[in-house]
């Protein structure tokens, strides 16, 4: 038995406010480094971060195996 297989995908083409950010990772390692630049670049134009208001989306790479939820 062969099971079909959807894939969805979705672009983000405009960001809603100012200070929406979408970082664009693989690893682990990347998202920090980019976090740490992101952190800095906020410090430096007197900005904070509001983890209240963060949202994390994590899309598993294409050839991931479908894990049913």
């Amino acid at each position: 038995m062969q099971a079909s297989m959807r894939v969805s995908t979705t672009t983000v083409h405009d960001l809603l406010f100012a200070e929406d950010c979408a970082l664009n990772t693989v690893t682990e390692e990347e998202m920090q480094k980019s976090m740490n630049l992101f952190a800095a670049g906020c410090a430096a134009f007197g900005s904070t971060i509001s983890t209240g208001k963060m949202v994390v989306m994590r899309q598993p790479p294409p050839s991931a195996e479908y894990i049913a939820p």
